[in-house]
């Protein structure tokens, strides 16, 4: 039985936008671990950047399925852009002997290393075999048309570049330096406690050398601010859709504005 098959992943998953076919396909490709075509296509571009969606809704199921799976083995959740923006607020306010890092990763889904992600799959011990050989598959069929790294536009994506970055955000957290962290999908923002010691190309260096295989930063797109440097002078830098002002002013008005 077709639910049979769902249980073995231990999860429920809603079949009701499936025909009676489309569920006979989604029981076959469950019992052979694999696609029986290529299940994504491109659907547009976006600014030179191509986008894909599932090819038909036996691949749908499949990739929402794995998708599934993967977060509730990682415990991966979207960051909440609420959350940050309020703690970003804080320390602003609240701070004065401290650097902002505004950091953007060049082309994030693009440039993720293929190979490595399947080597992280195919170690890790908390997936069943049966969702690993899907993941595979699925990797090598957008490969073998010579696509490099993630399709952008479909949510099994994000939530493996979120699993790639699962040591990166630890290992930022983590560092003496920082007082808070926080990334949403490619935009980065930290705040570290300043010492005028600290060697900001060598810090630098170590924040790229962290990131996964394969990926590295805008330098375009990066901006760093040190408050004590800004003088009587205000500063500021975006972030999430919200323009954040810096200054040795205690208790700046509005240091927080969306745009």
């Amino acid at each position: 039985m077709l639910q049979t098959a769902y249980l073995k992943w231990n999860y429920t998953f809603d079949i009701n936008k499936l025909n009676q076919k489309e569920l006979d396909n989604v029981q076959n490709m469950i019992a052979s671990t694999s696609f029986s075509d290529n299940p994504i296509k491109k659907l547009r571009s976006i600014k030179g950047k191509s986008v894909y969606s599932p090819t038909s809704n036996e691949s749908k199921f499949i990739l929402n399925a794995c998708n599934q799976i993967i977060k509730s083995a990682y415990y991966i959740r979207p960051s909440n852009k609420t959350e940050i923006i309020k703690t970003l607020k804080n320390f602003i306010s609240g701070s004065s002997h401290i650097a902002v890092y505004r950091l953007d990763i060049k082309g994030f889904f693009e440039n993720c290393n293929i190979k490595n992600i399947n080597e992280l799959i195919s170690d890790d011990n908390r997936l069943d075999d049966s969702v690993k050989k899907f993941l595979l598959h699925f990797l090598s069929l957008h490969a073998e048309q010579g696509l490099r790294g993630l399709p952008r536009g479909l949510a099994i994506s994000s939530t493996l570049s979120e699993y790639c970055f699962s040591n990166f955000d630890h290992n930022i957290k983590n560092k003496s330096e920082v007082l808070y962290y926080a990334r949403f999908v490619d935009d980065i923002c930290l705040i570290i406690r300043h010492d005028k010691n600290l060697n900001q190309k060598k810090f630098m260096g170590e924040l790229a050398n962290q990131l996964p295989v394969g990926l590295e930063f805008n330098k375009k797109k990066q901006k760093i601010i040190v408050l004590e440097n800004i003088n009587n002078n205000n500063t500021n830098f975006d972030y999430l859709g919200y323009n954040f002002k810096l200054s040795q002013k205690k208790n700046l008005e509005n240091p927080c504005s969306k745009y």
